[in-house]
């Protein structure tokens, strides 16, 4: 063979495998556990306050404990809704001491109380959003690549959703620690623009991605939630996520 043939032959080779092999390790997916979103003509104005009667009407999904232990100490809900331009997401959580210090943008949000999202628009269980909040409002976004369901993930935190907005209500003595709160209440709201996996924005009626939702707690011991729980010491388990549904 030609040694200018060489190259593109063995780069054809080479791709054919590794496709083939992530077709292999991909993960089922997860039956059993899904959230609706509801299609909304009201878009709710990001303010932490989730009143808007959207909200009200949208299903609601409970968190449970992370590993797979029963109910978790703190009620946690999230619900989605979205039109045709951003996917709204609303944390509501139970805290009698709703507290961070992390404060500003892309800041390490994940070293104290927050909640996340996980979005995986595509399916593929090897590339997702990642979206985290702290009771402060801090905020932080990346854009994760793992494989073989977890292992050797890669958080590419220089990733930006530059149109992301998110708000915090806390209802009681602030953010701050060690004041006497009753709960916090999150929303966001990711513009579809940059689901760039997924397969039509905004999604059809009745069309399917994978997300799973998660809260760290830290009254007491350091407590880890998740609505579809990942049955682990990770959240980045994206076989275990859930079925987002989109449809009014």
């Amino acid at each position: 063979m030609k040694k200018w043939l060489i190259l593109p032959f063995v780069l054809f080779v080479t791709v054919f495998a590794l496709l083939n092999c992530g077709k292999a390790q991909k993960p089922e997916p997860r039956a059993g556990i899904s959230l609706r979103a509801a299609k909304t003509s009201e878009s709710p104005v990001v303010d932490g306050i989730l009143n808007e009667t959207c909200w009200k009407n949208a299903p609601t999904g409970n968190f449970h404990n992370n590993t797979g232990g029963g109910e978790p100490g703190k009620t946690t809900k999230v619900r989605i809704v979205y039109d045709d331009s951003n996917l709204y997401i609303g944390f509501e959580c139970q805290d009698p001491d709703a507290a961070s210090t992390i404060t500003g943008r892309d800041s390490p949000v994940s070293d104290e109380e927050y909640v996340a999202a996980y979005i995986d628009a595509d399916c593929d269980s090897t590339t997702y959003v990642l979206i985290e909040v702290a009771p402060t409002g801090a905020m932080s976004d990346a854009f994760v690549v793992t494989g073989k369901d977890g292992s050797e993930t890669k958080v590419l935190r220089d990733w930006d959703s530059d149109r992301l907005r998110a708000s915090v209500s806390v209802y009681g003595g602030g953010a701050r620690p060690g004041t006497d709160d009753r709960f916090w209440t999150v929303e966001m709201a990711i513009p579809f623009k940059d689901f760039l996996t997924a397969p039509h924005t905004p999604p059809l009626s009745g069309q399917r991605w994978r997300a799973d939702f998660f809260r760290v707690e830290l009254t007491g011991a350091r407590e880890y939630y998740a609505f579809a729980p990942t049955e682990s010491g990770s959240f980045h388990k994206p076989g275990r996520f859930a079925w987002l549904i989109f449809g009014e």
